[in-house]
């Protein structure tokens, strides 16, 4: 138990120096050198968790989006809030991974994670009881893809609008599923 605790620290150690790094440096730009230099952890050690930058970028991403997204009970809209709201605060840390050349893995991640969200909230739902999971699946996705690409054209600034703006166009994106979104 100690060892695991051992292992996400130093994984975290990695991922806060990655974001500092990121502050100056574009994602493509930087290195291992760069990173274990700003929190002292040996190259070794990188290794040992991380297969490459890209590898910790991903872990990163994905430990970032657990840590906001713990939405057992939020309704759909606040957890896209709440994602809006990480955007924002996180602006140019998100930029420089869409600027990369793995931008691929940023969208890709984005798609999954809303995917999740609007399944689970479909299954919970009563109305949705009976209907098969392709079906389920297929519309969590559709959706899914449509609000990735919003949120990819609102952080590069191509979509120009404010964040509540925001939250109505993906509500219209998603009204078809209507009753998984709050009333407000």
């Amino acid at each position: 138990m100690a060892s695991e605790a051992i292992r996400y620290r130093t994984r975290r150690m990695l991922a806060d120096a990655l974001q500092e790094v990121m502050r100056g440096k574009q994602l493509d730009q930087i290195t291992i050198a760069d990173i274990v230099k700003n929190c002292g952890v040996s190259r070794k050690a990188f290794y040992y968790h991380f297969e490459d930058v890209y590898d910790l970028t991903n872990w990163t991403l994905q430990e970032e989006w657990e840590k906001m997204n713990d939405t057992s009970g939020a309704d759909l809209m606040d957890s896209l809030r709440t994602l809006i709201d990480y955007f924002q605060k996180n602006r140019s840390f998100c930029l420089s991974i869409m600027n990369s050349s793995q931008n691929y893995r940023i969208e890709k991640l984005f798609v999954d994670q809303i995917t999740d969200i609007i399944r689970q909230r479909l299954e919970e739902l009563e109305s949705y009881k009976y209907e098969n999971a392709r079906e389920i699946s297929m519309r969590s996705e559709c959706c899914s893809i449509a609000i990735a690409s919003m949120l990819r054209k609102w952080l590069t600034r191509e979509l120009k609008c404010t964040e509540s703006e925001l939250v109505s166009y993906m509500k219209e994106i998603i009204a078809p599923l209507s009753d998984i979104c709050s009333t407000d």
